[in-house]
């Protein structure tokens, strides 16, 4: 998404209001998912997070994720860019790669590109730990893990799992077939689905809504805007010695 910065700024008050928008999408992300997730992991234990990165792979809203799932999402986005250039309207990909900005193999990442007027502006995230993985031992908690491979059976580096909107049902079958509670495993799978395509439908309607012009200005100046604010309060620490 190119930004061209306009010499008039946008309003504060538009600033707010494309802010809080943009907020509400990630709310209504994680909403979608508490009440649709099959798990007591996602439903009771809220173990999941969901977030927007910008289409060149900056962390953009978080909304109430968790810092230990959003903090990475750019780069599982940025493997994603990496590893597929052909990104189309109606593509998501799953993600749990460690070694590729995942938090580990058990927060089950799904991507999804967000396109507008066959522009890519946006990435969606949901990303949830997942009740079982098929690795090792029957938790997705393995303390005495010496290596990925007895954490994590099953290791997806942005691997595309729709395209153009159609389900790759052979990485479904797989991951069923591997998994212990491949039902439960499942249902939070769609819970995950919906959850980013939710995001994706509430971006598009502020792209039609405000026009592209006017958020990649917003994008511009959010960016901008935090930067400023991350130096006020950095020149408020006290002076000290490392």
């Amino acid at each position: 998404m190119a930004v061209k910065k306009s010499l008039e700024k946008l309003s504060p008050m538009l600033l707010a209001v494309l802010s809080n928008r943009f907020d509400g999408v990630v709310r209504e992300m994680t909403n979608t998912l508490l009440r649709t997730g099959r798990s007591a992991v996602i439903n009771s234990g809220r173990d999941f997070s969901c977030g927007i990165t910008t289409a060149d792979n900056k962390l953009f809203a978080t909304a109430e994720g968790l810092p230990v799932h959003t903090y990475g999402l750019d780069l599982q986005t940025k493997t994603m860019c990496r590893y597929h250039k052909d990104i189309n309207e109606g593509d998501a990909f799953l993600h749990n790669d460690p070694y590729s900005g995942c938090s580990h193999p058990a927060d089950h990442t799904i991507i999804v590109p967000v396109f507008w007027e066959e522009e890519h502006f946006f990435n969606v995230c949901a990303k949830a730990h997942q009740a079982d993985i098929g690795n090792s031992i029957p938790s997705t908690y393995h303390v005495m893990a010496r290596d990925i491979y007895e954490e994590g059976a099953l290791i997806f580096p942005a691997v595309k799992i729709e395209s153009k909107g159609q389900l790759n049902d052979d990485i479904v079958r797989m991951c069923q077939r591997r998994i212990r509670v491949p039902e439960t495993w499942h249902g939070d799978f769609l819970a995950m689905l919906g959850s980013a395509r939710t995001g994706e439908k509430g971006i598009q309607s502020i792209l039609q809504k405000y026009s592209p012009t006017v958020i990649k200005q917003f994008v511009s100046e959010w960016f901008d805007y935090s930067e400023r604010k991350m130096r006020e309060a950095i020149k408020k620490l006290p002076k000290a010695t490392i």
